[in-house]
């Protein structure tokens, strides 16, 4: 939601590590034509909160992480 409001314009990205993400993300989005995005809360979209959990090295309960990988192996 940070790198979104960025890119409209309403936040300021003041963080440099940060700005990687900005950059990318505006980047990617010259490749398409037209966008649009919408926030999904995380308690609504449990998969993808918990792999971008994992993926920034949070501790999280062991069941947890195996249930995620249940889960995404099953699509």
């Amino acid at each position: 939601m940070l790198v979104l409001k960025q890119i409209a314009g309403e936040y300021k990205c003041l963080n440099p590590s940060l700005a990687v993400y900005l950059v990318a993300a505006i980047n990617l989005l010259t490749e398409f034509r037209e966008a649009t995005w919408e926030h999904i809360p995380r308690e609504e979209n449990f998969a993808a909160n918990e792999l971008a959990q994992l993926a920034t090295c949070i501790q999280m309960p062991e069941d947890c992480v195996q249930r995620i990988i249940k889960g995404v192996g099953n699509r």
